[in-house]
Formats: structure tokens, sequence, C-alpha cells
């Protein structure tokens, strides 16, 4: 479902939900008001009659009354035997909605308008009540003069009123009907032109070549739509890093592949022009070496590649910093006894971050490499952990040569490699430790020691479930 569409249907909602309660309260509200008024009417019209009932009462004339009583409520005399008088009665004067009954006293029938029931309309009560007399409903008020000895039922018929009450439902719903259809097509009119400047932005990102990342123009725009303008022009600069770093990668191990592999071909086709074995062995030696460095090359870019395509470590998991630096360095013992360089671990066992422990492994494995690489023979290379606030530290110190200050940053970057190298390499294992660290919510740092060599510190954030653990 579209957004206009959906805000369209809340809108709806809404007025609908609002618009029920209040007409049904407005439409009881009336009928309260109906009766009240009705009921204050009949009051007042019983309690004339009586007046003129009793006036004529005192004179002794009955027959006055009767000739008035028409002029106000159609009515009929009776004898006063109680003989009825009544004759037929016109269709017109049935329908009306008024009726009264004099009676006296003792409950004897004197006088009666003519759509009067034949039935009393009052079991002897006074003041308002009702009355079912065959399909009619009335509504009565009783009124006596204990006087002149008289009792005035005056009556309304229900129907008056039900009739009133469905005039007022026509008048409250017919126009609120007639009117939905304006009202919807001005809400539709009214989303459109609140949605518009989205619509725009669509038509914009839909004409934009896949490669333009150039940002969006963020005026003039409703102050709602501003944050997703700040957000797409984020993730496009994003885009738009990760594109060139992406072609920067690519052209850059195209350029490291090459080498290798020219070197392979070169010395395969030594191998193959060997006039002895010793010629031919030691060209398939060669051989063996840069397939060994293409390999690694190959299992280093791989690894950048998956680590750039993730921000933060999915699942990550406590890892034991010491257990990890422990591990590492009993798997590059056998090259740093080659090399006659010491290897040696210590610090911490509370040491624990949050994270991946292959990936932490092959953080210290390129560090702990480096450094061994580097490191002349009878030098030595120590990994200390320590556990301290805010960050867990990771100390790699070795016996080398050192970097000069002002490449400390530069060697960060990839493909690079010192300008006074001799060792073999390819110039990602600095890149991808420092990798391995951003996703890590960590940092790499690099600084000369001052008894000389190179020290490498990794900064991780302490885990939290071990930090409630201590606390």
């Amino acid at each position: 479902m579209s957004l206009r569409w959906r805000l369209i249907l809340l809108v709806s909602a809404g007025i609908f939900l609002v618009w029920v309660p209040v007409h049904v309260h407005l439409y009881k509200r009336s009928l309260v008001e109906i009766d009240e008024l009705w009921d204050a009417h009949l009051e007042h019209t019983a309690r004339v009659l009586l007046a003129m009932a009793t006036a004529s009462a005192e004179r002794g004339d009955l027959e006055t009354l009767r000739k008035l009583l028409p002029r106000i409520v159609p009515a009929r005399a009776v004898q006063l035997d109680g003989i009825d008088a009544r004759g037929d009665v016109p269709e017109g004067d049935r329908n009306r909605s008024l009726a009264f009954q004099l009676f006296k006293g003792d409950g004897s029938f004197r006088l009666s308008s003519r759509n009067a029931p034949q039935q009393p309309l009052s079991e002897g009560i006074l003041g308002f009540s009702s009355a079912l007399i065959g399909d009619t409903r009335w509504r009565v008020y009783g009124i006596a003069d204990p006087i002149q000895d008289l009792v005035l039922y005056v009556a309304e018929n229900h129907a008056a009123r039900e009739r009133l009450a469905s005039h007022i439902i026509e008048h409250l719903i017919l126009p609120t009907v007639l009117v939905i259809p304006l009202l919807l097509a001005l809400i539709w009119i009214a989303a459109s032109k609140g949605l518009a400047p989205l619509a725009r932005l669509t038509r914009e990102l839909r004409r934009r070549d896949p490669l333009d990342l150039q940002p969006l123009k963020e005026s003039p725009m409703p102050v709602d739509i501003e944050p997703l303008i700040t957000t797409l022009n984020s993730l496009f600069k994003r885009l738009q890093l990760a594109l060139e770093n992406e072609r920067q990668f690519t052209g850059n191990a195209a350029h490291e592949l090459r080498t290798p592999v020219a070197a392979l071909r070169l010395q395969a086709q030594v191998a193959q022009r060997a006039t002895s074995d010793e010629k031919r062995q030691r060209a398939l030696g060669q051989i063996v070496i840069g397939a060994d460095r293409a390999t690694r090359l190959i299992e280093q870019l791989l690894l950048l590649a998956r680590l750039d395509v993730t921000d933060r470590i999915p699942a990550p998991e406590p890892v034991n910093l010491l257990g990890v630096a422990e591990r590492t360095i009993a798997e590059l013992e056998p090259m740093a006894r080659d090399r006659a360089v010491r290897l040696q671990a210590g610090g911490s066992s509370d040491a624990v971050t949050p994270g991946d422990d292959t990936c932490l492994g092959m953080l210290m494995r390129n560090l702990i490499d480096n450094a061994v690489r580097y490191t002349p023979a009878g030098g030595s290379v120590e990994v200390l952990v320590r556990a301290s606030e805010p960050f867990n530290r990771v100390t790699v110190t070795d016996t080398g040569p050192g970097i000069d200050v002002g490449q400390h940053t530069r060697m960060l970057e990839r493909f690079r490699r010192g300008p006074d190298t001799t060792e073999p390499g390819t110039g990602l294992g600095l890149s991808i430790a420092r990798r391995i660290c951003e996703i890590h919510r960590g940092s790499l740092m690099m600084e000369n020691c001052r008894e000389g060599g190179l020290c490498c510190e990794v900064r991780l954030p302490p885990s939290a479930e071990h930090e409630q653990s201590t606390d």
C-alpha cells in the first residue's frame, strides 16, 4: 500500500471514529432536549385546560367549554349521565398528537378530545407517566383540581416525537453523507500536496545514473524530509568512498598479483630451458616459493574483501586476549626459532573483549609475524596484554630497526611497504590488522621504542559481561 493511501485511510478512519461518537451523542442529547421541551409543553397545556375546565365547572357551564375546546384541542362531550355522544371521529382528528380526558373525582367520565382512546389514559397517576393503549404509546400528564373535584389527563402520541427524532437524524446524517465524498477528495488533494516533495525526490532518484553519488539538494524541503535527505547523502558519501576504495583495491590487487604471476611464468620458462637437473630443481623451487607468495597474497585479498563489507562483528562473543596471544605465539614459534628470535607473551588474563576469535587471531598473527620478520637474529618480540580502562591493550614490541615517524600512518595503508625492506611480503598485514581493529570498535597505533624497535598497540573495548563480573 502506498504512503498516500495509508495516510488517506488513517485520516478517514480517524474522522470516522470521531464523527460517529459525536453524532450519537448529539442524537441522544437531542432526544433528551425534545422530551424535556415537549413535557414542558404538555404540562403547560394541561394546566391551561384544567383552568378552563375549573372555570366552566364553577359556572356549571360545560356547554361553553365544549364549544371552546375544539378551537384548542379537537374534543367531544358526553352526557352527564356517562352516555357517550362521540359519534364518528374524522380521520384527521384521530391522527392528532394531543389528546385529553376529563374525569370527576369519583372516576366518572366528563369530557375528552375526539382522538382520545376509549380507555382511560392513566390509572389515577398524577404527573408524568407513559401508557400503551392498543398499538399507540402515549406520554401522559395528570393534574387534579381538588376544589372542583376534577382530574385532567393530557396525553401526547409518541409517534410525533419519533417523527421529530427521525427528522433530526436525517438532518444530522444526510449532510454528512453528502459531504463525505468531498471530504475524501480534499484529503486526497491534501495528501498529494503534502507528499509532493517526496514524489519529487523519488523522481530525481529514478533519473540518476547508478554511479552518480552526488549529494541531494536539501532545500527547499519540509522539515520531516530533511533527516531522510541527510541520511541519503551520508549513504551516498559512504558508497562513494567504498567505490573509490574498491577501485584502488582492485588496481593495487591487479598490480600486486601481476608480479608473482610474472615471476612464476619466468621461473617456469627457466625450468623448461634448463640444461641440467640442478637448474631445473632450482627453478621449480622458486616456482613453489612464488606460488606460496601468490597464495598468501590471494588469501589476504580475500580476507580484506570480507572485512570491507561489514562494519561490525555480527555475533560477538567474549574473547580472552591473552589466550589468543599465547595460541598465536605457539603457531609462530617455529618461524621465530628458525630466525633466532625469542618470542614471549604475558599480561593479564582478565583482558576480555567482545568479538570474533578467528579475526582477533589474524590480527595478532599479522602483528607478531611482521615483528618477527623485521627483528634481526638474536632479537626478541614481546606481547603484553593488559586489562585497563576504558580499553584493553595488546602491545607487540620488537627489537628491530623500527619505522620512520613520518611513515607510521602510511604504513597502515594497503600494499604499503617500507622503502628499505628486503623481506618478502604483500604490504597488507598492517592494513588487515587496522581493519580488524575498526570492526571491533578498537584502534591500532604505532610508535618507535626508546631502546630501538617498533611498538604496535591495539586498543579494544572490554566485554560488558566481564566488567560486571569484576565489579
